[in-house]
């Protein structure tokens, strides 16, 4: 009936916004992070990037993130320099 054709409406529509945002998760993955974390699933990415210890300083019209030393300060380092090089990748 209608109810079934508005919810697979619905669905194309939400699949339509997901499908993108999985895409992004995984290239982000693989280009980005690298390594063990390609494996990885998107909580446990999340978790190992935001649950950092961490200080943020207002200092002179200034915002200064200052990040306990360790394994994912690296990380975050080296996917800091990792993804403006990924903007020259030609499509396709």
């Amino acid at each position: 009936g209608v109810a079934a054709q508005a919810q697979t409406r619905f669905r194309g529509k939400v699949w339509s916004i997901l499908q993108p945002s999985l895409n992004l998760h995984a290239a982000f993955k693989k280009l980005g992070l690298g390594g063990t974390w390609v494996r990885k699933r998107m909580k446990a990415i999340r978790y190992a990037l935001l649950n950092v210890a961490g200080r943020v300083i207002h200092y002179s019209r200034q915002v200064i993130v200052r990040l306990s030393a360790g394994g994912v300060y690296d990380l975050i380092l080296a996917v800091r320099q990792r993804l403006p090089a990924l903007v020259h990748i030609p499509a396709g």
